[in-house]
């Protein structure tokens, strides 16, 4: 589960008008099962992140859930984000970085992939984006991925990896 926004018209200006309320009242009935999502909320605040992780903590036990696990993630420069933010330039890229510079492992598309209905993809921010599908069926996604995609810049400066480890 996404929230774009700890309060419903930051939410509903990305998802759309009452998605805020209605991916209150999906948490609501997943607590109710006893079952503890994972829920993603992006940074896209000048908020500091201590500040905003208590916000939406405090959302999210508003909505019914004792135990809320968040995940916060800054703002990738996607989809409807391409609008407002111009999106990526050809400097984005990890492509060049020096051997050594990062490691790569510490990344969800070093060892996991997206797999839809439309292919393997090598992460799940990257599935509408051009260049990211690496084939039709896994085994042909198992190779490594060149971190040339601007979205892996964003992972690399601010440190943020999808795993859950």
């Amino acid at each position: 589960m996404s929230l774009d926004g700890w309060r419903a018209e930051d939410h509903d200006r990305f998802r759309g008008a009452g998605s805020f309320a209605r991916a209150l009242t999906g948490l609501a009935r997943l607590a109710e099962y006893e079952l503890l999502p994972i829920v993603t909320a992006t940074q896209n605040t000048d908020d500091e992140a201590d500040a905003l992780r208590e916000r939406y903590l405090a959302v999210l036990r508003a909505a019914g859930l004792p135990r809320p696990r968040l995940k916060l993630l800054p703002m990738f420069r996607l989809g409807r984000e391409v609008e407002r933010t111009g999106g990526y330039s050809p400097a984005d890229s990890l492509a060049d970085l020096p051997p050594g510079a990062f490691d790569p492992t510490r990344l969800q598309c070093h060892s996991c992939r997206a797999v839809t209905s439309r292919g393997v993809f090598v992460c799940p921010l990257l599935v509408d984006e051009e260049g990211a599908r690496m084939g039709e069926r896994i085994d042909q996604a198992l190779g490594p991925f060149e971190l040339s995609h601007g979205a892996c810049s964003t992972c690399y400066t601010t440190g943020m990896t999808c795993g859950n480890a």
